[in-house]
């Protein structure tokens, strides 16, 4: 129904501009034409609005606690709001018919499970992002875990749309086209999951990451086994779709006679795993 409505105030406000008051007198032809782009935009906006559900914050809160705890199998999840909820506008100041919301996810739980939720979450029809990320590893095997999401909902304008001419309307709605597809294009909650995940398989166990963070850019640190250690993370990044723009590998210094140093490297079958570095002898 929200869909249905929204194309029919975009025609209906299109051919109100027609006759009311516009700078010049409007040709068939000029009709016609701004008939046929109005209808074509509304088809197209109709296709992005299908992702935007209505806003509502607790049932996303709820969704979202289902979709950790039934379908993710987390436990001990903790599920907060992060700031307020805030209306996209355009390059112009006007107000678009959307309204963003964001929510962390955090506990502790078996990469495995952790690693899955990312995977199922992002698969939803609905437009959404993983705007941040954290993972570490812990010793017992889980890791810790924090992730913010931005969910972006459908709301209509709170100020009506100018319809002094049908020009004014049809360059709203392009311009509320054209910013909902450049947010789709660059909201991708799947990236970091399936980055992961081929990074696991890229790296053949040579290399056992710690910790992971996401923003802006995203940080890998860990442990690289043997001298080919770099040229592998290196390549294992970039199989994997990360961009790789800094590594830094900190040798370990040399040992003197009497020294060891003992890497213990906690049992994982993939995903992040803690690694605890041990020193002894006569002069550590």
């Amino acid at each position: 129904m929200r869909h249905r409505l929204c194309r029919t105030a975009i025609v209906f406000l299109a051919a109100a501009g027609l006759t009311a008051g516009a700078a010049a007198p409007q040709t068939s032809s000029d009709i016609e034409r701004l008939t046929k782009e109005g209808s074509e935009l509304s088809d197209k906006l109709e296709l992005l609005f299908r992702r935007l559900p209505i806003c509502d914050p607790a049932e996303e809160r709820r969704q979202m606690e289902v979709w950790a705890t039934k379908a993710g199998e987390l436990k001990g999840v903790s599920l907060k709001p992060v700031g307020e909820i805030e209306r996209l506008r355009l390059e112009d100041g006007g107000e678009m018919p959307v309204k963003v919301f964001r929510l962390e996810i955090s506990g502790r739980d078996p990469y495995e499970k952790v690693h899955d939720f990312l995977i199922r979450i992002a698969g939803r029809p609905r437009l959404m992002d993983l705007e941040t990320a954290r993972l570490k590893a812990e010793a017992d095997g889980t890791v810790s875990y924090a992730a913010r999401f931005a969910l972006f909902c459908y709301a209509p304008e709170e100020r009506e749309v100018e319809t002094s001419s049908a020009a004014s309307v049809l360059a709203h709605y392009q311009g509320v086209h054209r910013k909902l597809t450049e947010l789709i294009d660059r909201s991708d909650p799947r990236r970091l999951a399936a980055a992961l995940g081929a990074f696991d398989r890229e790296s053949g166990g040579a290399l056992a990451l710690t910790e992971v963070r996401s923003a802006e850019e995203t940080v890998l640190e860990g442990v690289a086994v043997g001298k080919s250690a770099q040229a592998l993370l290196e390549r294992s990044l970039k199989e994997a779709g990360f961009r790789v723009e800094t590594v830094r590998m900190s040798q370990l210094p040399e040992l003197q006679p009497g020294q060891w140093l003992e890497a213990r490297i906690a049992p994982s079958g993939k995903g992040l795993t803690a690694v605890e570095l041990r020193g002894g002898g006569s002069d550590f």
